[in-house]
């Protein structure tokens, strides 16, 4: 295991919550009001961010179905994905 796996998971013991990711229920930090930014640095929307473990959900992808705290959302895109944790935006 390598040290951001290892960081991750520590971060994750700590923070996460239960979420269901197309009906497999996983980890997941959330992230919410999280303010998305323009081509002119102007703040555009106020989106959720979901950060998921890769060992947990390895396949993760646009327009699955995600609920967190008994909200329906989907997945819109992935905002980053380190090999160890991918975090994705909501709508």
């Amino acid at each position: 295991m390598d040290m951001a796996a290892i960081t991750a998971e520590a971060s994750f013991g700590a923070f996460a919550e239960e979420v269901t990711l197309n009906g497999v229920t996983v980890r997941g930090i959330p992230e919410f009001g999280v303010a998305m930014v323009g081509e002119f640095d102007q703040v555009t929307e106020r989106r959720t961010l979901l950060s998921l473990l890769k060992s947990e959900c390895p396949a993760v992808a646009r327009g699955q179905s995600v609920t967190l705290r008994g909200e329906a959302y989907t997945v819109d895109q992935i905002e980053k994905d380190d090999g160890a944790v991918v975090r994705v935006v909501l709508r």
